[in-house]
């Protein structure tokens, strides 16, 4: 490793709103001058990181010919970013920008009105504000949608010179260009079945694209963006990630490679496309992963093909958490942040894109990434991680330390790790949400990145693992994990007072994450007990049980609640769990256990809730 290695490194901040849909107002290019304070900047650059990035709509951030619509606040936009890179610049941090481009319209919008003869492919975007609205993308296979990206990069890049480029997804996410939404089935019956499917018996949506590849429209847009960037910087950066365009074509995506420009970079997943054990069975890894080190076979086969076309590439992680527990500051596995680092450098890799939008907490793992990638090689890993105690932990015995992060990370490979239970689990909110001694409701959990309105019916969480897996993971998860929060605990009881508060945030992170998990399985263990339950009463017992197990998880966790970034999600941009609604849990529990019947007699109808979800 050593040196200058990834010269590249990017992260983002936990308080700027990603604003994917929605007001304009609240588009993050007109606030993210309002997280990115000199603080803030202050801690991402001493953190090791060169760069942020920031969400841009190109339809919003400047105005072009080809559509008078947009741009109409451009100037305070374009204002917004050139302050944050003048900003960002004082602390040596350059700025990105996301972007999408062409975003889609709503099909009802009066956009269409004046501009029919560019709309593209229905696409149904299901994420609030929108939730399953119909959009019409802007066709890109049309020479005005051609001029417009052309042009709107241009001008980006002419009115903020100093903006360091664009990364750029080009699959699945918002709606866009017409091949964005849907996905290639290799089936005829599977395709001629899925309404968002293109394949053998059912053509994409779009006359005109409809008879072009999904590579070719990609490679179009992006050569577009590019030559728009480098006409007004010559050395504008455009990275472009693929994240799933396996949806498109199969992995590794050679065609879409291979339609890139020269000039461009290719930022690739770094555990997406990869596959894990748990318990002897070999489970897809389509999500950011801590559990699983990487790197993929996706990941290493697209930086192959990059390679072959002479295009530097970048990796794509996720540094302190990821969905498999977003609501705490990091998980303390600093054995498989060291694994990920040893690979990264590897890869012979420029840069590295550390988070998405959330996971941006600048924890102990994010700065470890970065001093792995200093000061290594090393002789081992067991010399890296007492390294790293050594010099951010001083006080602590280095070996202890590092048997507790070994200890961490051997439990958090029993993981469920499901793309189901990764979106629709209880995991980021478990410590709030309800335990009730009633029949499941119509009404499910829920998203586990969006706050919304909660059920209780966990069926979607389990679409890919049975129930009885499940909690059976969960159960040796929480097992394990207890140890090591408890090893850590006592490793770092003797820090220098310099080490602190950074050893309570590891401490904390440790502690939460395995009440969270703990009571994730509480609520699997209660959703098992209603399904049983058909008639006559719940069984007192097994549900008395789990409800002292969950006081004993929520009591853990309280006095580690304070921290900022505990509980707050920031793709959600939203405190999923904070100590005053897990202390009005605690007297909730309490309240039912002190109203149940004696032992021996069932529970024949719920008490009343002492607080609402």
């Amino acid at each position: 490793m050593g040196g200058p290695l990834a010269p590249t490194r990017i992260w983002r901040s936990s308080w700027s709103d990603f604003h994917l849909f929605g007001e304009e107002e609240a588009d993050e290019s007109l606030r993210a001058v309002e997280a990115y304070t000199e603080s803030e900047m202050s801690r991402i650059a001493a953190a090791g990181f060169t760069a942020i990035w920031v969400h841009v709509r190109l339809d919003r951030v400047v105005g072009t010919e080809a559509f008078p619509e947009f741009g109409g606040a451009a100037a305070r936009h374009l204002d917004a970013i050139d302050l944050l890179i003048q900003r960002a610049a004082r602390f040596d941090l350059e700025v990105f920008g996301y972007a999408q481009p062409p975003r889609g319209v709503l099909a009802d919008d009066p956009f269409w009105d004046d501009n029919g003869d560019v709309m593209g492919a229905p696409a149904i975007f299901g994420a609030p504000p929108y939730d399953d609205r119909l959009f019409r993308s802007l066709c890109t296979s049309t020479p005005r949608v051609q001029r417009f990206l052309h042009d709107a990069s241009r001008n980006l890049f002419e009115r903020v010179p100093d903006l360091a480029g664009l990364i750029l997804i080009t699959a699945s996410e918002a709606p866009s260009h017409c091949y964005a939404r849907y996905h290639f089935r290799t089936d005829a019956a599977q395709a001629s079945d899925d309404p968002w499917a293109f394949g053998p018996g059912r053509s994409l949506p779009c006359p005109r694209c409809g008879v072009r590849s999904p590579a070719e429209v990609i490679g179009e847009i992006v050569t577009l963006v590019t030559a728009g960037a480098q006409e007004a910087r010559a050395d504008a950066r455009i990275i472009v990630w693929n994240w799933s365009w396996s949806f498109l074509e199969p992995d590794p995506s050679a065609g879409i490679v291979a339609a890139l420009p020269d000039g461009v970079e290719v930022m690739a997943d770094f555990e997406r496309g990869g596959t894990r054990m748990l318990r002897g069975v070999v489970r897809e890894v389509d999500e950011y992963s801590l559990s699983y080190p990487g790197p993929s076979s996706r990941f290493s086969s697209t930086v192959e093909l990059a390679r072959d076309r002479g295009l530097p590439t970048l990796a794509k992680l996720q540094l302190s958490t990821t969905h498999e527990l977003a609501t705490v500051p990091s998980l303390p596995v600093l054995g498989n942040i060291y694994a990920k680092a040893e690979a990264f450098a590897r890869s012979g890799s420029v840069g590295f894109m550390g988070c998405w939008n959330m996971g941006n907490a600048l924890s102990l793992n994010a700065v470890a990434f970065n001093f792995f990638l200093n000061e290594g090689p090393f002789d081992s890993a067991d010399a890296a991680l007492k390294r790293l105690a050594m010099i951010y932990l001083p006080g602590a015995d280095p070996a202890r330390v590092v048997e507790a992060w070994s200890t961490l990370g051997e439990a958090l490979n029993e993981y469920p790790f499901s793309m189901s239970f990764l979106y629709f689990s209880p995991a980021n909110y478990a410590l709030v949400l309800p335990l009730r001694p009633t029949p499941v409701s119509p009404a499910p959990v829920g998203a586990s990145w969006i706050d919304q309105p909660r059920g209780d019916d966990l069926s979607a969480s389990l679409a890919e693992l049975p129930l009885e897996v499940v909690i059976r993971q969960l159960t040796a998860l929480s097992a394990q994990w207890r140890i090591g929060a408890e090893q850590l605990e006592r490793a770092l009881a003797d820090v220098e007072p310099a080490a602190t508060t950074r050893a309570e945030e590891e401490v904390a992170s440790a502690w939460v994450a395995w009440a969270s998990f703990s009571s994730t399985r509480n609520h699997y263990r209660l959703f098992a007990l209603k399904r049983r339950w058909h008639d006559g009463p719940l069984d007192r017992d097994a549900y008395a049980r789990i409800v002292r197990d969950e006081l004993r998880a929520l009591e853990v966790a309280l006095p580690w609640l304070g921290g900022k970034e505990m509980g707050w999600h920031a793709e959600a941009q939203s405190r999923m769990f904070d100590r005053r609604r897990v202390e009005e849990k605690i007297a909730d529990l309490r309240g039912q256990l002190e109203a149940m019947p004696p032992p021996g007699r069932d529970i024949e109808s719920a008490p009343p809730p002492v607080s609402e979800w």
